[in-house]
């Protein structure tokens, strides 16, 4: 019998409702589409899935997609990332402590779990005021 861990559920949910699925190509660096199957046989194989995940929502930020910020807490000690616009690396990381400053920041819209997602937001920040990067 296969046992499936909480990733692969979370997958096969996706699946089962007709949400994109991306694959992480180490080669270019990337999340890139796939299909189902594609995923499906990777779980019969038994590879790592943990290079899958479920496509990410999406905003517009004046003409760029930036992946939608967090919506609700983070568990205790997850790391996570918000845009800096006053950086060179126009990002800032830190740990999800549920400390007011943690919730303020989620409240604003600004908790990312991903760093290059917290710079394409920082980008788009910057741009959408008229700045340059």
């Amino acid at each position: 019998m296969i046992e499936l861990t909480t990733h692969a559920c979370t997958l096969l949910a996706a699946i089962s409702e007709l949400k994109t699925i991306q694959f992480f190509f180490v080669s270019t660096n990337k999340w890139e589409d796939v299909d189902a199957s594609t995923v499906l046989k990777a779980m019969l194989q038994i590879e790592d899935i943990t290079k899958y995940r479920v496509a990410p929502k999406l905003i517009k930020i004046g003409n760029l997609d930036v992946v939608m910020p967090q919506r609700f807490a983070l568990k205790y000690n997850t790391p996570y990332f918000i845009p800096r616009v006053d950086c060179s690396k126009l990002y800032s990381d830190h740990i999800w402590t549920d400390h007011n400053v943690d919730i303020e920041r989620l409240n604003r819209g600004l908790v990312q779990l991903d760093a290059d997602d917290a710079i394409t937001h920082a980008i788009a920040m910057i741009k959408v005021s008229g700045g340059k990067t």
